[in-house]
C-alpha cells in the first residue's frame, strides 16, 4: 500500500517574526557609518553617527529583487543559462515622528539650523532641503532564531520615495514615507548573524 503522508523535516526555532530597529547616518558623517562591533549586544543603541528615526505605522521591509536574462539555445527548451542584468535593493518604512530629522531623511536630505531664543526673539529650527539627494547610509538590526542580533548595513542608499504627508484633523498621524535605495557593490552588503556569546 502507497504510503499517503510524508514526514516533514522542519525546525520551528527558525520560523520567527519581529521587528527590527532602523538606524539611519549620512555617508559623509564622521566617524564613517559602520555595524557596531560584534560586542555590542542586541539592543543596545548604536554609537554616533548612527541615529534611529523612531516609530514606525507599520515597521520596515527590507526588499530585494534580481533581474535576469534567459540565455537560450536551439536544441534544448529550458535556458542553458540565467544571468542577472540588474538587482534592486531598498529598505522601507513610514515614519510615524513628526520631527525634521525625519522629513530630511523623506525628502533626500538637508540642512537644519538652531537659532537660540534671545530676549526679543523665540528659538527656532529651520530646515533647507538638499538640491541633491544626500547618500546616506542604512542599518538595522533584529533577533535572529538564536534569539542573538541579525544586522543588516548598506553603505550607499538615496532616497527614492514619492513623499505625502496628510495635515488632517484626525484621520491618522503626519507620516513621511521613505525608500532608502541601495547604490553600492551587492558584495558590500553586510549582513551579520551573531551565533553565540563569547568563550
Amino acid at each position: 500500500m502507497p504510503v499517503k503522508n510524508v514526514t516533514p523535516v522542519y525546525t520551528k526555532a527558525n520560523i520567527i517574526t519581529g521587528m527590527a530597529k532602523l538606524y539611519i547616518a549620512l555617508k559623509s558623517a564622521t566617524p564613517t557609518p559602520a555595524l557596531p562591533a560584534a560586542t555590542v549586544l542586541v539592543n543596545t543603541a548604536w554609537s554616533s553617527p548612527w541615529v534611529t528615526p523612531g516609530a514606525t505605522t507599520e515597521g520596515m521591509t527590507f526588499h530585494f529583487e534580481r533581474a535576469t536574462d534567459n540565455i537560450t539555445i536551439e536544441e534544448q527548451l529550458p535556458a542553458v543559462d540565467i544571468v542577472t542584468t540588474s538587482a534592486t535593493v531598498q529598505v522601507s518604512t513610514t515614519l510615524s515622528e513628526d520631527t525634521l530629522a525625519n522629513m530630511t531623511w523623506s525628502y533626500g536630505g538637508g540642512t537644519i539650523t538652531s537659532t537660540a531664543p534671545t530676549v526679543t526673539a523665540p528659538g527656532f529650527d529651520t530646515l533647507v532641503l538638499a538640491e541633491d539627494n544626500q547618500v546616506v547610509s542604512i542599518g538595522f538590526e533584529g533577533i535572529n532564531p538564536l534569539g542573538f542580533y541579525r544586522r543588516v548595513f548598506l553603505s550607499d542608499c538615496l532616497s527614492t520615495a514619492a513623499v505625502e504627508t496628510p495635515y488632517r484633523r484626525a484621520a491618522g498621524q503626519r507620516i513621511y514615507p521613505v525608500t532608502f535605495s541601495y547604490t553600492g557593490a551587492l558584495a558590500a552588503i553586510g549582513i551579520v548573524d551573531m551565533t553565540s556569546v563569547h568563550s
